[in-house]
């Protein structure tokens, strides 16, 4: 078994002659067994700006995120040498699409800058189709000018592939969409939306493994917010808010990324500025987090983050920083370890794992 990572960058200002050197756009790592070094990967057909990655079966798909543009790009895995071949890609309306996700042959897509939600066919093939869904959101809150209009920071399937939750930043909202045969959206008439306190600013979202509850981290207050979750309706009820950071913390910070462990017994997140990474050991019953640590994250700007298929690894986009960082986490205890290996890369935004056997 060996461990293989893909990194996406939004450097798009780094100049070609300095790609081998910090990465741009798209790059990729094959590690040693122990994790302590590793190789570049080859990417055939590179994409600047790389967004968000999600991932089915031997597909890479990325997201352009760009500030007056925006794309969706596919890229064939080659698992003998890790190595990837641009397919194809589609370019659509609007700009900011910081985040792309998907299930089955339905592949979705959240514009940041101009507040749209998208969804996009995949042939047969894997390859990108044609656009099924573009959703203007309208609405604002209460801080400005962050919230002076609607912003769709992330989207996200339910476990069972029948829903899609959009986090808007600028309306303080959960907003469900129903995902349909053909992947079109359309509203979810058992529960339209979820509003939440105002000014907190939804960004991510994660399923608990057992499929009864969800969590959402707040970048304006750097909170975690637990739902109990409808799997039949696609509906959910707040039943705890909490932050995601030590009761006698001050200071600036705001948070990026939330993740359980593959066992649903801990939750991450990720805060900007102070460069933490939160530990919470979560109640099966419940699904209350408790705080129960918090760690550097070898670098600054901890964006994103990804646990290993084997629960042993932690890699870490510390996009203000410029580096990929990897550590050990214990899965046992869910605490974060040694650093093992740390490489420079422009702007990382996204990371994600490709174990190979």
């Amino acid at each position: 078994m060996s461990l293989r990572l893909y990194v996406g960058s939004v450097a798009c200002d780094v100049v070609l002659e300095d790609a081998k050197k910090f990465g741009y756009g798209l790059c990729g790592f094959a590690f040693s067994e122990d994790c302590r070094d590793a190789t570049g990967l080859v990417i055939r057909g590179q994409q600047l700006n790389a967004g968000y990655f999600w991932t089915e079966g031997d597909m890479l798909y990325q997201g352009g995120e760009f500030t007056d543009a925006a794309k969706f790009s596919c890229f064939k895995i080659n698992d003998e040498d890790g190595s990837l071949d641009f397919v194809n890609s589609l370019d659509v309306d609007g700009s900011g699409l910081c985040m792309i996700n998907g299930t089955g042959q339905t592949l979705l897509g959240a514009e940041f800058w101009t507040g749209n939600l998208l969804s996009c066919r995949l042939n047969d093939d894997g390859s990108i189709g044609e656009l099924k869904t573009f959703i203007h959101h309208e609405g604002s809150s209460v801080v400005l000018p962050r919230q002076e209009c609607a912003h769709v920071h992330s989207v996200y399937p339910t476990p069972d592939g029948r829903f899609a939750v959009a986090c808007d930043l600028g309306m303080d909202k959960l907003v469900i969409y129903k995902i349909n045969k053909d992947s079109t959206l359309t509203p979810n008439e058992n529960c339209e939306f979820v509003k939440v306190p105002a000014g907190i600013g939804p960004r991510h979202f994660a399923f608990h493994p057992n499929r009864k509850f969800g969590y959402l981290i707040t970048e304006m207050t750097d909170e975690i917010l637990t739902f109990r979750f409808d799997e039949e309706k696609g509906s959910f009820t707040l039943i705890d808010q909490r932050s995601g950071l030590p009761e006698d913390f001050s200071g600036e910070t705001m948070a990026a990324e939330i993740k359980t462990s593959a066992d649903g017994r801990f939750l991450y997140t990720t805060h900007r500025k102070c460069n933490i990474i939160s530990v919470f050991g979560l109640d099966p019953e419940t699904g209350i987090p408790e705080r129960i640590a918090g760690f550097d994250s070898f670098g600054a700007g901890p964006r994103s983050f990804a646990i290993s298929p084997d629960g042993t690894k932690m890699a870490i986009a510390n996009r203000d920083g410029n580096n990929v960082a990897v550590c050990e986490v214990d899965p046992e205890t869910g605490m974060l370890g040694e650093l093992l290996w740390k490489a420079v890369v422009m702007e990382p935004c996204t990371v994600v794992w490709r174990e190979v056997h």
